[in-house]
């Protein structure tokens, strides 16, 4: 009786949820990509990413989605099964963004009907559990619902719109809970991070880049001007904190490993290329010690065009990297990739165009591409 009880509250309280939200998403309420630059898709349907895109989502038409309550990848080697069953899971994600953007494309609603299906589920089951390596491409959802939001039935935006108010309120509750910068907890170096009662190091390095991509994409999302002030602040707080006056950033002192600038650089970019589509410039803080992503980003620029080389987790300070390697996980160890930085340059080109000769040579020396959905909309 207590279950059934419970159950039933938990209906009650999402269906007046749905009642007291609006309908319609206006025309603020999108993490990355306004229902106008949406709507401009279309023209790009004979492009090369136009059609790839098409014969992906051609693909996922009959696919059922596979919405689960938390995902498990972090920390876990590829044969095991919650491992399995999350990236089996997790392909939803990236399939739902191509369907979005095959209904753009083409204008064929029975996209847009398979896109619905893949948000609702997700928005109605998806309950995280704030791990943001797990979450780490929760972003394909966000953009799926930027791409056909005012299309979806008022019962799904009134869905989605709840669910990103929700996610964002949590993540930017986890993000607030990094250190001040110039405090010894901010300081990886510091003595403190030796002790028996160490600082948690996932409140200042790529972790809380990724926790602060998905709050202030679901902030965006949500419309919520008060999330967004929160992501704004504590966006600077992580630029102070996570990069060096030097341009590195902490995770490649920590990793030993360019793959980390990149998981770190990757979801800093996606934040400001967010603010970016709303009118803000977020890219372009600098610090009051120098800390600046934009020498971040140039830093890598060396080892992205091969002009420098790097062997991958030599002196990392994370035993669970040997341990990746020597299960012969792709990655973690010989020579870093560049094909590794497409995304990264593809991001920072949005906000800083000198980037785009940066991203054309990686393009021509490695086969690498973007996520479609970044030529599709940002080019």
């Amino acid at each position: 009786m207590s279950n059934m009880r419970s159950t039933l509250l938990l209906q009650l309280s999402l269906a007046f949820t749905l009642v007291l939200l609006p309908a319609k998403a206006n025309g603020q309420n999108f993490a990355l990509i306004s229902d106008q630059a949406a709507r401009a898709i279309h023209s790009k349907a004979n492009s090369p990413a136009g059609q790839a895109t098409v014969a992906s989502a051609m693909t996922y038409l009959n696919r059922s989605p596979n919405a689960l309550p938390v995902l498990h990848i972090a920390g876990k080697l590829p044969g095991d099964p919650d491992y399995v069953k999350s990236q089996q899971a997790a392909v939803d994600l990236p399939a739902m963004t191509d369907l979005a953007l095959a209904f753009r494309l083409t204008g064929d609603r029975k996209y847009l009907d398979a896109a619905t299906r893949f948000i609702k589920a997700w928005a109605s089951n998806y309950q995280t559990a704030l791990n943001p390596i797990d979450d780490q491409d929760f972003y394909y959802f966000f953009v799926a619902n930027d791409l056909v939001n005012s299309d979806l039935p008022p019962d799904v935006q009134a869905l989605t719109k709840n669910f990103c108010q929700q996610f964002a309120q949590a993540y930017l509750s986890e993000v607030e809970k990094a250190p001040p910068p110039g405090s010894p907890e901010a300081d990886p170096k510091n003595p403190i991070y030796k002790g028996p009662n160490k600082p948690d190091p996932t409140r200042i390095n790529n972790f809380q880049s990724h926790r602060l991509k998905l709050g202030a994409l679901a902030a965006f999302a949500a419309g919520d001007d008060g999330l967004v002030q929160r992501a704004h602040a504590a966006y600077e707080r992580q630029i102070a904190i996570n990069i060096r006056p030097d341009g590195t950033v902490i995770d490649f002192e920590d990793r030993d490993a360019l793959h980390y600038v990149v998981y770190d650089l990757e979801p800093l970019l996606l934040t400001t290329v967010a603010a970016h589509s709303h009118g803000q410039d977020w890219y372009y803080y600098k610090s009051p010690t120098g800390s600046f992503l934009d020498d971040a980003v140039n830093w890598l620029i060396p080892y992205a065009e091969g002009e420098k080389t790097h062997q991958e987790f030599v002196n990392s300070h994370v035993p669970f990297d040997q341990t990746r390697a020597k299960a012969g996980v792709k990655g973690f160890s010989g020579p870093w990739n560049p094909k590794e930085s497409a995304t990264v340059f593809a991001y920072a080109s949005v906000v800083n165009s000198r980037y785009r000769k940066t991203l054309a040579d990686i393009e021509a020396h490695t086969g690498a591409k973007p996520p479609n959905f970044m030529a599709l909309a940002f080019e």
